[in-house]
């Protein structure tokens, strides 16, 4: 008989193909390394068909299942990608496009939020409220600086109500603010100052700490050399 691995206090979640499973991270683990350790619940992808039983309980085969994220809470989100007879589209696709649908329902159920991976075509709800705070005449400009970022940087940015500005989360090694007066987006990066001036970023002042600078964006054609300056900030994360 094919081994079978059997998930416990499963929980149907809003949408198609959406559970919610009680699982330990290190138990994730074992069934691989994932594509990322974030905060927030583990993600399973089901790439084979699952049996539910009557008793709450899930049964899939531990070959079918692809770990999408290893998280540190004692809960897993189950996503159901189908057979491959079935009419489905790819795989990253549909993992993205649910992952969005969790990143929703969760928050409303209060429950910590899970970042998307880097290259996603999509937006967390952090992200998308980073897009809808920023003024009509800035909008495209934020749109288009998020896209490129999350192509290459997995995360999700968070509102801090205090300095009204969009911080990266979990780890904030960089921030966003919009200045719809100065027409203009101000960013803040762990980096200092020495790691940034050969780039010649917009307006580089040293930020509140000498670990911290800051610049600004003020146009379409400064994009690139702002993610210049990102991507060199990247490499003082905290992993």
């Amino acid at each position: 008989m094919a081994m079978k691995l059997v998930v416990t206090d499963v929980r149907k979640l809003e949408g198609d193909g959406l559970w919610e499973a009680a699982m330990e991270p290190g138990e994730v683990r074992v069934l691989g390394p994932g594509s990322g350790s974030r905060a927030g619940p583990s993600v399973l992808l089901l790439t084979g068909e699952p049996t539910l039983r009557p008793d709450g309980q899930m049964e899939v085969a531990p070959l079918g299942v692809e770990v999408l994220n290893v998280g540190n809470v004692t809960r897993a989100i189950l996503i159901s990608g189908g057979t491959e007879s079935d009419d489905v589209p790819a795989l990253p696709a549909l993992a993205e496009a649910q992952l969005l649908a969790i990143l929703r329902t969760q928050e409303e159920r209060g429950h910590a939020l899970l970042p998307l991976p880097a290259g996603s075509s999509t937006f967390s709800r952090g992200d998308l409220d980073f897009v809808n705070a920023t003024p009509p005449h800035l909008r495209s400009l934020a749109e288009r600086l998020l896209r490129a970022v999350r192509r290459e940087f997995a995360g999700s940015l968070a509102f801090k109500a205090g300095s009204g500005r969009f911080v990266e989360t979990p780890d904030n090694w960089w921030t966003v603010k919009p200045q719809p007066v100065a027409r203009s987006f101000r960013f803040t990066v762990r980096a200092r100052l020495a790691e940034l001036e050969d780039l010649q970023l917009p307006k580089l002042t040293k930020d509140r700490t000498d670990s911290y600078s800051a610049f600004v964006m003020e146009r379409d054609d400064q994009l690139n050399v702002v993610l210049a300056g990102l991507r060199r900030a990247a490499q003082n994360r905290k992993d």
